[in-house]
């Protein structure tokens, strides 16, 4: 989650910013998280220009609200009648206007990330809090999708490896007939099958993370955007099937809180709906347009 907004705040114009809150990102005392509706167009939150900078009123969904004892600033997306504005919201401390902070959301995976919608009424929002405004939006805006979806096919992996690594301790301790069920052919091909997938996603993740760095601008990297959707459908693809798969090896037990692997599918699935589900990222249109 801060890194994506990191990369957000970097790529913006706005030096005093920067200076002013990257320290404290770096020493942990702040987390800056984004909310999913930054980019896309379905967000809620308005804005309202006056003369100390904006007025923000609306919601927004899915908002990490961690549980933590640093301070939380949102990257979040308001639109105005004529350009956008992406700005820094406090949720630590209350605005000049009305912040609330909802309860809980009832998740199927990742719990850890604690969800909620934050509900905004005449927040007043400095100048010196927005990030950027108008076609300024779009390259902070893309480094957030970018970097978030290379952070999502890397949590991917880390929850395939850990279905994996759950799946040969089972297979090798679980007795069937008088022998290890690792011994089963059938057993060795589908171990075989999630090891070589998540081979090849990991390898995907690494070359779309290597282009994170490059300093032409994203819009203009069509290599890089294809690259970024791509490591992210397949290993988040390849997630859910090793997860599925680990359920399956551990029979009954798989679908019971006495092993983590119920848990690892369910975190699996969220992956591929995080940062625009799988069906509609953009890599035939990339493709095509080369």
């Amino acid at each position: 989650m801060n890194l994506a907004g990191i990369a957000a705040l970097v790529a913006s114009k706005n030096e005093r910013l920067k200076s002013e809150l990257l320290p404290h990102v770096a020493k942990g005392e702040v987390i800056l998280v984004w909310s999913a509706e930054a980019w896309e167009d379905q967000g809620e939150l308005t804005a309202t220009p006056d003369s100390d900078g904006l007025v923000l009123s609306g919601k927004l969904h899915w908002v990490p609200c961690f549980e933590v004892g640093a301070k939380l600033m949102l990257v979040a997306r308001a639109k105005a009648q004529s350009e956008s504005h992406l700005v820094v919201i406090d949720l630590s401390t209350p605005q000049n206007g009305l912040v609330e902070i909802g309860p809980l959301e009832s998740d199927l995976g990742l719990r850890g990330t604690f969800l909620r919608t934050v509900s905004l009424q005449s927040a007043n929002i400095k100048k010196d809090q927005i990030i950027a405004s108008g076609f300024d939006v779009s390259e902070p805006l893309q480094r957030l999708r970018s970097v978030g979806q290379v952070a999502t096919a890397a949590q991917a992996n880390g929850l395939a490896s850990a279905s994996l690594g759950h799946a040969r301790r089972y297979v090798s301790e679980r007795y069937q007939f008088g022998v290890p069920i690792s011994d089963f052919e059938s057993t060795r091909i589908i171990l075989a099958t999630m090891a070589l997938n998540l081979a090849a996603a990991r390898q995907l993740t690494f070359a779309a993370a290597d282009k994170l760095g490059a300093i032409v601008p994203v819009w203009a990297d069509r290599d890089r955007i294809a690259a970024d959707c791509g490591a992210k459908w397949f290993a988040t693809k390849v997630a859910v099937d090793v997860a599925i798969d680990t359920v399956q090896l551990f029979g009954g037990y798989g679908f019971v809180k006495d092993y983590p692997v119920e848990r690892l599918m369910r975190d699996a699935k969220m992956t591929q709906l995080m940062l625009g589900t799988n069906q509609i990222l953009d890599i035939a249109d990339e493709m095509l347009s080369r």
